[in-house]
């Protein structure tokens, strides 16, 4: 089905407002954003990461979040899947899904490294971001991926700097997240 620009902004952006609002609270899938390189995919998700702080929000390769270790996604409220180019693997979007969906009982275990097993909240969210078109094997019907696009041509460099210096110097990350 294919959807208009604003209403894929406007999942977007109550997907992320979700995130903020409602720290307890899991959404039922992750989004796939997609899109060419310096685009400003990044930019775009440092409010939501600079409000969540580092100790429940980061960036991690969906390697490591796939591999069977909780260390990656120990305590994470928001999570950004990095540079996700898996599309000729079922096996990843099937362990992907696992994470994106939220367990029945609300909760997540969790097998540490070199350490115990850890049962924590479930109410992780995320984003996988690609340069690539097809970066992961969705499966047609699939709830469980809300796929953006930004196939745009790049802004100049001065274009991104200064949407970065409103961020630190005027107050931008509280102006988006209120």
């Amino acid at each position: 089905v294919s959807q208009s620009r604003y209403e894929e902004r406007e999942v977007v952006l109550d997907y992320l407002a979700c995130i903020v609002q409602r720290v307890s609270d899991k959404p039922a899938f992750f989004i796939g954003h997609r899109g060419g390189h310096r685009t400003g995919k990044d930019l775009f998700y440092k409010p939501v990461m600079q409000a969540l702080g580092f100790r429940i929000s980061r960036a991690v390769e969906i390697d490591n979040i796939i591999a069977g270790w909780g260390d990656y996604v120990n305590e994470l409220k928001f999570v950004i899947v990095t540079e996700v180019d898996k599309a000729q693997d079922k096996k990843v979007a099937n362990s992907m899904k696992t994470i994106a969906a939220p367990t029945a009982s609300g909760y997540r275990v969790l097998n540490m490294k070199g350490k115990s097993v850890v049962t924590q909240l479930d109410c992780m969210g995320g984003v996988m971001m690609s340069n690539k078109r097809h970066f992961i094997a969705i499966e047609p019907g699939d709830k469980r991926y809300f796929i953006v696009d930004s196939w745009v041509e790049p802004k100049e460099e001065s274009y991104y700097k200064a949407i970065d210096c409103w961020y630190k110097k005027q107050d931008g990350y509280a102006k988006v997240i209120s």
